[in-house]
């Protein structure tokens, strides 16, 4: 679904249920979750990983 949040995806396809939908504005934290990714550099040793704190109940799945 193009309009589904990251918050649905991980409770309801992924069965993930540590996150929890709060106030549903980003504001009390229970729906945070941590996205990391590879930013690869010119050679391996530059490569490093990234990680980011997210409200997944804002998050459109797409985005993520």
């Amino acid at each position: 679904k193009p309009n589904q949040t990251l918050l649905s995806f991980l409770r309801e396809i992924m069965h993930l249920t540590g996150s929890k939908l709060g106030c549903a504005e980003g504001g009390c934290g229970a729906c945070t979750v941590m996205l990391s990714r590879y930013d690869g550099g010119e050679s391996e040793e530059e490569g490093r990983v990234l990680h980011y704190s997210v409200n997944a109940c804002l998050m459109p799945i797409l985005a993520a």
